[in-house]
């Protein structure tokens, strides 16, 4: 067979294509890119991020320092120290300093630095209590749960400390969520003792809008904790990371930073704020931003990307091309599936394509040569067996019937006679039909009670057959004489061997995609080695081997292949039973 050079292959052209025109320029500008801005990206991307929550913490420091001072502003008041020392000596003269605090405090909520301010509270050591500010956080701010607070406790052995807390969920907090509390010993003039408590509640949503507004990206995540780790904002903080800056934050210390890398996949920027005891941690996710900053090379080699575009078009339209008769063979292929041997392909060039597309029509055309005449073959075939079976009903049937009527024409009147001759009739119409292989079950039935008609009439009072038929069976299709030799078995070698009348019982069932016959009989039966064996049995007294089952044998085999079942069921001097079943058919076979 002569051989196709290597650039007439369809294998060596794709390969060819692919290399020279997209592997080559691909691999070296790829690797150059990654070689020269992988590492530089992700050094630069890691120190923005790390000004970025350096510059987080400097605007918390100053939001926190700011709001230091509006509670220095209130602690130390000389007027609400009046008020205080002269709640139980001087009652007006504290009732005026009340009302000058309360007049600072309205003027105090003016300026800039008591805009996160909600409310001011005063729980004077001598039951003196006085409120400020917004009237809806005051009134939800209870009175209990602010004397009961652990941190009041806290300010108590601190007396020079603010005790600030985390933020308020709407379980934990003072009535109202997204607020912080803050506690401080008020003290007399001289400083000396304390005199009352003062509570300061801040709305956390600049906390909030500060951190948010530098968490979209998802390679990062920033998070403001409190004394006790909580979130600020409240975020839930990874485990991870609150056991890493426990671990390497030493809270001694006054305030500091520190970059702590998590087995080059995390990397954390912890700023410690000392006054506050107060953290901010950002989060970089170093695999994110690696492949972030994969990502970001395509936007520096846009030169490359429109590079690769163009060859890639131009490769694919190539291969597209070469492609084009495989397409067309596929189709072709598709059709042979489907039956159709009639397709044919128009080969295109010399080489493998062109040889297999001729190679495909010739094998097309001789299968379906092939095919047609084994299909004609079997239908020969078929047809002849399906007659000679027909041929083997045995005949002395007709005989005994006719020899039947005879008697009947001298002993009984003339109405039965012609009766008999009319189901007669019926019966050789019947069995001498051309190519009528399938009929109804209603018609299979009708032609069963014709015969069981003459032999009654033949073997008078010797048995009788009932019909259990499901009406829902009778339009559904079986070969014609299906029921006719098993009740003739039943009659010959079941019943009338038998002393007493006989029983036949003929029943038809539908089941979900099956139809089932069965035909019993209480006659002499057969012994339990004969019965074991299905389609073909014998006794002495019960030919269970003659030609009728046979018949009846082959002829499912023949249509139905496997799809069938055919089991006879039997014991010695009670009953017999041949249950057969085959698949539902709608439609007549010609």
């Amino acid at each position: 067979m002569r051989r196709t050079r290597i650039r007439h292959s369809l294998i060596g052209k794709v390969l060819a294509l692919f290399i020279l025109i997209v592997a080559i320029p691909s691999v070296a500008a790829g690797l150059t890119a990654m070689r020269l801005f992988l590492n530089i990206l992700l050094e630069k991307s890691s120190d923005s991020y790390s000004l970025s929550v350096e510059h987080l913490n400097q605007q918390v420091d100053e939001e926190l320092f700011q709001t230091k001072m509006s509670a220095y502003y209130v602690y130390l008041d000389l007027d609400l120290k009046q008020a205080i020392s002269d709640f139980e000596v001087d009652r007006a003269g504290s009732l005026k300093a009340q009302r000058r605090v309360a007049t600072k405090f309205e003027n105090y909520r003016i300026s800039p630095s008591f805009n996160n301010v909600n409310t001011v509270k005063i729980y004077a050591f001598n039951g003196l209590k006085m409120s400020f500010g917004d009237s809806v956080f005051s009134s939800a701010i209870s009175d209990d749960w602010v004397l009961n607070n652990p941190l009041y406790q806290q300010a108590i052995e601190f007396p020079d400390r603010f005790i600030w807390s985390g933020i308020h969920s709407n379980t934990d907090g003072p009535g109202i969520s997204d607020s912080i509390s803050i506690f401080r010993v008020v003290k007399d003039r001289s400083y000396s003792s304390g005199v009352a408590m003062l509570y300061v509640n801040l709305d956390s949503k600049l906390f909030s809008s500060l951190v948010n507004g530098r968490n979209g990206l998802a390679d990062s995540r920033i998070y403001v904790l409190d004394s006790n780790d909580n979130s600020i904002t409240g975020t839930s903080v990874p485990k991870f990371v609150l056991d890493t800056i426990n671990t390497a934050i030493d809270n001694s210390r006054s305030d500091y930073s520190q970059t702590i890398d998590i087995g080059g996949e995390k990397r954390l920027f912890v700023h410690y704020l000392s006054d506050y005891q107060w953290k901010i941690v950002g989060v970089l996710d170093v695999n994110q931003l690696r492949q972030s900053s994969l990502d970001l090379l395509g936007y520096f080699t846009l030169g490359f990307l429109l590079f690769l575009i163009i060859a890639s078009i131009i490769w694919l339209a190539a291969v597209s091309y070469l492609l084009a008769p495989i397409k067309r063979l596929s189709a072709a292929t598709k059709q042979v599936r489907r039956g159709n041997f009639a397709v044919h392909i128009t080969p295109h060039g010399k080489d493998e394509i062109g040889q297999l597309t001729r190679d495909f029509n010739y094998m097309v055309a001789k299968v379906d040569t092939v095919l047609a005449e084994s299909v004609a073959q079997n239908s020969r075939e078929k047809d002849a067996q399906y007659r000679a079976l027909q041929a083997q009903i045995n005949p002395h049937f007709l005989y005994n019937t006719l020899n039947s009527i005879r008697w009947m024409a001298i002993l009984q009147n003339a109405d039965n006679i012609k009766r008999t001759i009319e189901v007669l009739a019926r019966l050789l119409r019947n069995s001498t039909r051309k190519m009528d292989q399938f009929v109804t079950i209603d018609q299979e039935i009708e032609n069963l009670k014709d015969y069981v008609y003459i032999e009654e009439l033949a073997y008078s009072n010797r048995f009788k057959v009932e019909y259990n038929v499901d009406f829902k069976a009778l339009s559904f299709q079986c070969f014609k004489f299906l029921l006719q030799p098993l009740v003739e078995n039943a009659i010959f070698h079941g019943v009338l061997p038998k002393d007493g009348f006989g029983a036949i019982v003929v029943s038809v069932r539908k089941h979900s995609d099956t139809i089932e016959f069965e035909v019993f009989d209480n006659g002499i039966g057969m012994d339990s080695n004969a019965s074991s064996v299905n389609h073909s049995s014998g006794h002495a007294g019960h030919k269970f081997n003659s030609i009728g089952l046979e018949s009846v044998r082959e002829r499912l085999q023949m249509c139905y292949l496997d799809d069938h079942c055919f089991s006879i069921d039997s014991e010695k001097g009670e009953y017999t039973r041949i249950r057969i079943c085959i698949p539902m058919r709608e439609h007549l076979d010609a």
